[in-house]
């Protein structure tokens, strides 16, 4: 953590440091040439700057809490009454409808469960960063979550005239892992892959078991990923800054929040890419738990 609101004189520059290495410094002598006045007001002007910045980082807590309290109440809620009026309306027990209307309720319905998924990305997505979400490791195995998540992706891939080639390791074994969290990751990563292939493209998913880790890959035959975007793929609403990504439907917190799952089961996610040939996404789950 670096503190910005101290500092050292040496030299007459002025040099940012960590606390522990500013206490290696201390405790080490070399920070002798400065007065003793000197070092009270340095260690002043630290705890100052760490003060300042739990406060900062508790009203931001309280923010995020407050978002997403109002989030769920204030979008979900009526999101949810709408598709149960859909529903209603569906089921004709208001009436029988035509053919021309319940064509127009199905559209209805796909553009609010819609945007009721994308309000749950940024419920989910906050309830992380509020430290609200959490994991519930089982002992389970990978196939069944693979199996799960399988329809839906190659149903949105036929759409768009992709294949879906999946590549499973016979007897996988089990490891502790939150189901429907895993779940998530590998739709999203599925759906990811889908929005930014080609007409005709392929994906490759495959699942295989080492001495410590469980490997889930998803590679593609998309646009790819420019390098200078390899940082802050992970960062909320960074979608929204990539004219290629831009244009396609969602708010860019797919990978983001696949980032926060992995990094809950203490993996890892690792991406190999070029533009123009596509990208290679690699999950990597403790078959222990740490």
């Amino acid at each position: 953590m670096k503190v910005f609101l101290t500092y050292i004189i040496e030299s007459q520059e002025i040099t940012y440091m960590s606390d522990s290495e500013l206490a290696k410094r201390l405790s080490s002598g070399s920070a002798s040439r400065l007065e003793s006045t000197e070092q009270e007001q340095y260690a002043q002007d630290l705890q100052r700057a760490i003060d300042q910045e739990r406060k900062s980082r508790a009203r931001l807590d309280r923010l995020r809490s407050t978002f997403l309290s109002t989030v769920n109440h204030e979008m979900r809620t009526p999101l949810v009454l709408i598709l149960q009026s859909i529903e209603l309306l569906d089921s004709n027990r208001l009436g029988t409808m035509t053919p021309d209307q319940l064509d127009t309720l199905m559209v209805l319905k796909r553009q609010a469960e819609k945007l009721d998924r994308m309000v749950m990305s940024l419920i989910r997505v906050a309830g992380f960063l509020s430290k609200q979400e959490s994991i519930k490791p089982v002992m389970g195995r990978l196939t069944p979550v693979i199996n799960g998540v399988l329809p839906l992706a190659e149903f949105k891939a036929r759409s768009r005239q992709i294949a879906i080639i999946t590549e499973i390791a016979p007897n996988m074994p089990p490891f502790p892992l939150d189901v429907k969290q895993i779940e998530e990751a590998v739709a999203q990563l599925l759906d990811n892959a889908i929005k930014f292939n080609r007409p005709n493209g392929k994906i490759k998913l495959s699942a295989s078991a080492g001495d410590e880790w469980i490997e889930i890959t998803v590679v593609d035959t998309g646009t790819g990923i420019n390098p200078d975007r390899l940082e802050t793929i992970w960062e909320v609403f960074e979608q929204n800054s990539d004219p290629v990504r831009r244009a396609q439907e969602g708010l860019g917190l797919g990978l983001v929040l696949v980032k926060y799952i992995i990094d809950a089961h203490q993996g890892v996610i690792e991406i190999d890419t070029k533009v123009g040939q596509g990208s290679k996404f690699t999950i990597k789950l403790p078959r222990y738990r740490p």
